[in-house]
């Protein structure tokens, strides 16, 4: 299962792209539990450059049916140049 949630964010809020939703509101409104496989399945959730956002993942949403976090994987966006295209880094002291 591969989740892009539209998490709130100030810059997509400023920019008015998408319309983003409240993170409690997605307890409800993602379906985890009901399309996971019963004898287990891989769930990819992409989240934000935001500690709020990771913690609602890790402490609420995935509890609540029954993931767990095995693995953090860092989208890093590049230019042509093969450098950073931001000046955003993975946290310091996350798990890669």
């Amino acid at each position: 299962i591969v989740l892009d949630p539209p998490w709130p964010s100030r810059s997509v809020s400023r920019a008015a792209k998408y319309e983003t939703a409240d993170m409690r509101a997605m307890l409800d409104a993602i379906p985890l539990a009901r399309l996971a496989c019963a004898t287990g399945c891989l769930v990819a959730c992409w989240i934000t450059n935001s500690m709020k956002v990771q913690a609602f993942v890790e402490e609420c949403l995935f509890p609540r049916c029954g993931a767990r976090l095995i693995a953090r994987w860092y989208w890093l966006k590049l230019d042509r140049k093969g450098q950073l295209a931001t000046r955003a880094h993975p946290r310091a002291g996350a798990v890669s």
